[in-house]
C-alpha cells in the first residue's frame, strides 16, 4: 500500500459486499427510503447457496438462492408491503434440458401489496453473460425455480 493512501477500509466493507453481491440487495437507482429495491443476486462459481437479509426504514428485505440438481436455481426473496423491487433472475450457463430451460420473462398476479405470486416462463436457453430477466415484485416471497 501506498503511503498516505486514503483508498482502504478496515472491518468495513465485507458485509456490504454480501449482501450487495451473493444476495443481491440493493436500493434501485433514483430511489430513496429503500421504497424501489433492485434485487439482482450474484449466483458464482461453486458457490451453492447464498442468503441475507437488510433492514430498510420500510421494513426487513431478504434474498435467498440454492443451486439444485440439473442445473435447478431456486430464488426466494421477501420485501415490505409498500415497496417495490426488480428483479434479476439469474441464468444457468448451459440447460440440463429444453424443460430447464433459463428463464427469460416473468408475469406479476395476484393483488398487490398484500401478495404477490410471480410465476416464471421459460423459453430458449442463453449463457450466464446475457443480461438477466427482469420480473417486477411488489410484495411477499415470490419464488422462482427453473
Amino acid at each position: 500500500m501506498r503511503p498516505g493512501s486514503q483508498n482502504h477500509h478496515f472491518l468495513g466493507q465485507v458485509d456490504a459486499w454480501l449482501i450487495n453481491g451473493p444476495a443481491g440487495i440493493n436500493q434501485a437507482p433514483g430511489s430513496t427510503g429503500y421504497r424501489h429495491l433492485e434485487i439482482a443476486p450474484a449466483v458464482v462459481g461453486d458457490l451453492p447457496h447464498a442468503s441475507g437479509s437488510y433492514r430498510t426504514p420500510q421494513g426487513p428485505v431478504t434474498s435467498a438462492w440454492e443451486k439444485g440438481n440439473r442445473g435447478r436455481l431456486t430464488l426466494k426473496i421477501s420485501i415490505p408491503v409498500g415497496s417495490t423491487a426488480v428483479v434479476r433472475v439469474p441464468q444457468a450457463p448451459a440447460p440440463a434440458s429444453p424443460r430447464t430451460a433459463p428463464l427469460r420473462r416473468c408475469l406479476r398476479t395476484g393483488p398487490p401489496p398484500r401478495r404477490t405470486t410471480v410465476s416464471p416462463r421459460a423459453v430458449t436457453p442463453s449463457p450466464w453473460a446475457e443480461p438477466p430477466p427482469v420480473c417486477a415484485a411488489g410484495a411477499r416471497m415470490p419464488r422462482w425455480r427453473r
